[in-house]
């Protein structure tokens, strides 16, 4: 992961061609095109690559990450106006809701700091009308309880649309490395058709 501070000679550059963008209107860019004008102008700089060659016997997940050479990792960042790139989200994980896009992420730091909460998720499920919601999967901590009402009164601090439009109370699965299994979970909730169409986009 290379990490650009505000001083940096890349930073500096990128400024000039990369707009700033605010919380509520991040979009994803193709990074590497910055990058490749970048090192066209500064031929001192040297890139190096370093990352997997295929996906093991998944040709399909191979063509879809890895393109002309850079691997697209699917994350989602925002360059703001002190020049630093943060990240923001998985775009698989993003949820579209009536134009809206909804970052799960800064829904489950923000149920996080209810001091019943032990952990949560947030994926998107199909809606008729607005495309997809927000699900919250919220495991409470052991003793607690919870209703879906006092929850929805501690999210009215988030804007509306970044409210959950659904809550469940059950456990919150995470694998070895203690990475939440979303797929896991949109499977267990209906929710493993919408993340395969945006998948093919």
């Amino acid at each position: 992961i290379l990490i650009f501070s505000p001083n940096n000679i890349f930073s500096e550059y990128i400024s000039e061609v990369l707009p700033s963008l605010g919380e509520e209107n991040t979009k994803e860019t193709t990074f590497h095109e910055y990058l490749s004008h970048f090192l066209d102008e500064y031929s001192g700089v040297e890139a190096f690559s370093s990352f997997i060659a295929r996906y093991y016997k998944n040709e399909e997940a191979t063509r879809e990450s890895i393109k002309d050479g850079w691997l697209y990792t699917g994350d989602m960042a925002k360059y703001d106006e002190d020049g630093f790139i943060w990240l923001v989200d998985r775009k698989k994980d993003v949820i579209i809701s009536g134009g809206e896009n909804i970052y799960p992420v800064q829904i489950e730091s923000f149920i996080m700091k209810n001091s019943k909460v032990q952990d949560v998720a947030v994926i998107g499920v199909g809606d008729e009308r607005l495309g997809e919601i927000s699900l919250a999967i919220i495991q409470l901590k052991e003793g607690e309880s919870c209703t879906e009402e006092e929850m929805n009164n501690f999210c009215l601090e988030l804007p509306r649309y970044k409210r959950p439009r659904q809550i469940i109370f059950a456990d919150v699965p995470r694998n070895a490395t203690g990475k939440i299994e979303k797929p896991l979970l949109r499977e267990m909730y209906g929710a493993t058709n919408l993340v395969d169409k945006e998948n093919r986009k």
